[in-house]
């Protein structure tokens, strides 16, 4: 089977030729005329439609993989496809905020007995930026390579559970045996894991009260348990103790994230939000996005950090007592 979509809101200036390898014969190009050429038949070309097919060919990027097993219904795997898709994107989020996406999904597989098929899928939601808008952004080689390692080493787990090999690259039967919890709040489901459900919701909504709403779910997910009370005290408390060392930039933090929880106490209970304060709502919905950006960063990169997410309660409030007493460091 092989497997197509354009990519939007991308630009790589330099060239990645037939294109930078993401995973097992899962390409990302920005060369779609010529190697897009080269991999779609006639009949293929056909199926996707003279609109969609100029899309493709004529577009700044575009995401193949070829070489895939054939199979009877290719739907799942188109569907998995598009979502691991989205994995690489929040990869990439996570160099730089951007609303690089796919919309449409195609595939040609062999049915035996009848010859070539062909088939399409499409997502419903789409990224913006944390300013609600999309906008194209630009990443280098380098940069994007980066977020292949991100997306190799982490977002793969993260977002769908799944073991990986330091440094490995997942197989085609990984991938496709990969799965999302049906309920991301559900007992077992890994606070990192319900993390990238929230933060992939909060950077799908335009609305960027939605969004900051959906951006404080995010935190207390990861820094709140059982027995907190004043939430909105404490979860500012602690991610300010948590991601940074400096006591005036933990304040000015603090102080952020505090006027992100009133904006989100009054979108989640109906109010209407002010003018002014609608004007304050680019500005908030960025420092969270970007506060966000440095907790996962830091989930990523240091294993101490990880580990305090698999404490259980007595144990993690313990931690962040200790934390915010100055007994212990962050991480």
């Amino acid at each position: 089977m092989l497997l197509v979509a354009g990519v939007y809101d991308l630009w790589i200036p330099e060239s990645t030729g037939r294109g930078i390898l993401l995973d097992e014969n899962l390409y990302l190009t920005n060369q779609c005329s010529t190697e897009l050429g080269k991999l779609l038949s006639r009949e293929f070309q056909a199926a996707i439609g003279t609109i969609e097919r100029s899309h493709l060919l004529k577009g700044n990027a575009a995401a193949y993989w070829k070489n895939v097993p054939n199979q009877a219904d290719p739907q799942p795997i188109l569907k998995r496809w598009l979502q691991l898709l989205d994995a690489f994107f929040m990869a990439l989020w996570t160099v730089r905020d951007n609303a690089v996406n796919c919309e449409l999904g195609f595939v040609e597989h062999d049915v035996p007995g009848h010859g070539l098929a062909h088939s399409s899928n499409f997502k419903a939601a789409l990224f913006v930026t944390a300013r609600g808008k999309r906008e194209r952004v630009t990443f280098s080689l380098e940069e994007v390579r980066l977020a292949r390692e991100y997306f190799e080493k982490f977002f793969l787990s993260a977002s769908f559970g799944i073991p990986l090999e330091q440094g490995g690259q997942f197989q085609q039967s990984h991938i496709q045996a990969a799965s999302r919890a049906a309920v991301a709040s559900a007992k077992g489901v890994h606070r990192i894991q319900r993390l990238m459900y929230f933060l992939t919701a909060a950077r799908c909504s335009p609305d960027l009260g939605v969004k900051i709403s959906l951006y404080m779910t995010c935190l207390e997910i990861m820094f709140s348990d059982k027995n907190v009370t004043e939430v909105s005290h404490r979860m500012s408390e602690r991610v300010a103790f948590f991601l940074f060392r400096d006591p005036s930039e933990r304040l000015e933090k603090y102080g952020r994230l505090k006027k992100a929880y009133d904006v989100r106490s009054k979108v989640v209970h109906g109010s209407v939000v002010s003018e002014g304060t609608q004007k304050e709502m680019p500005d908030v919905a960025s420092d969270i996005d970007g506060l966000l950006r440095e907790l996962v960063l830091r989930l990523m990169q240091d294993a101490a950090a990880r580990a305090v997410f698999d404490l259980d309660d007595k144990a993690f409030e313990a931690y962040f007592a200790r934390l915010t007493l100055g007994a212990v460091s962050p991480g």
